[in-house]
């Protein structure tokens, strides 16, 4: 059937219409109501360039695994913050991040989840595992996010079954790309400013400038999420960066606990 020559302005400016529209709606920022104060920056940037740090992958050249910064006196304001922001969730522990500024293709965290025990579909559906990222220097990328369960379910099948960032996970990223692009949630890459996303979810990190990250990572509190002797030492064979934490936690989980009612900040002297 043709379509009347009378209607094809209307058509035309239609999807001009679209097009605008949704390149007002893509990657609009999101408000951020959590931030680091200029002290707790400075404390993150001067143990991370003192202390130890690990060799980092997939995008990252070091890291520091829980410095348990966020149990500390000086960052209690902080973690006011993050209880007030996020009632449902309870914070485990911290991750220092430093990367060359290089893009961070699209992908969900399976294989750096940590000790804890992963519920497959349902913790993806039941916002399991949060974190809240800060950038603690200027330019570094900005986080986005697409909060789509059944997409992040795809991408996480892929994950686990050939590695993250393998050949059917580049290729499924690349089928992906007009989701992300007409989808895609973009955070703020201010100094300090503070935004929560599900790890299990798909997110990625633009390219910028040389970085330094501040990740606080959180678990559900109802019993959703658990750990296990078994979960504590996977998490080592799952990173390497997960051996130091995994010393700790070993002796104090030797049954299934509750992720969320654990005490974490009583980790902090131990590591």
């Amino acid at each position: 059937m043709e379509i009347p020559a009378l209607f094809l302005p209307a058509l035309a400016g239609a999807a001009v219409g679209l097009v605008v529209v949704m390149l007002l709606v893509r990657n609009k920022p999101e408000p951020a109501s959590i931030r680091l104060a200029p002290e707790q920056r400075a404390a993150i940037q001067d143990h991370f360039n003192s202390g130890p740090t690990l060799a980092g992958s997939y995008g990252w050249s070091r890291r520091q695994y829980a410095p348990m910064h966020i149990h500390s006196k000086a960052f209690a304001s902080l973690r006011e913050q993050i209880h007030e922001q996020l009632p449902d969730h309870a914070i485990a522990f911290d991750v220092v991040f430093e990367s060359q500024g290089k893009r961070v293709d699209w992908h969900g965290d399976y294989e750096s989840l940590g000790p804890f025990e992963f519920a497959g579909v349902s913790s993806i559906r039941n916002h399991d595992f949060v974190s809240v990222h800060f950038n603690l220097t200027p330019d570094g990328g900005s986080l986005a996010t697409l909060d789509w369960p059944l997409v992040s379910t795809l991408h996480h099948f892929v994950i686990v079954k050939w590695g993250i960032y393998s050949r059917p996970h580049k290729l499924l990223n690349f089928l992906s790309r007009p989701l992300f692009w007409l989808f895609a949630t973009t955070r703020r890459n201010a100094v300090g400013v503070g935004n929560s996303f599900d790890n299990m979810r798909l997110h990625s990190v633009g390219a910028g400038a040389a970085r330094l990250s501040y990740v606080v990572r959180l678990v559900r509190k109802d019993g959703g999420v658990t750990m296990s002797p078994a979960t504590v030492a996977t998490c080592a064979s799952r990173s390497t960066a997960c051996e130091r934490l995994t010393k700790v936690l070993a002796p104090a989980v030797t049954s299934p606990t509750s992720a969320g009612e654990f005490p974490w900040a009583g980790l902090a002297a131990d590591l």
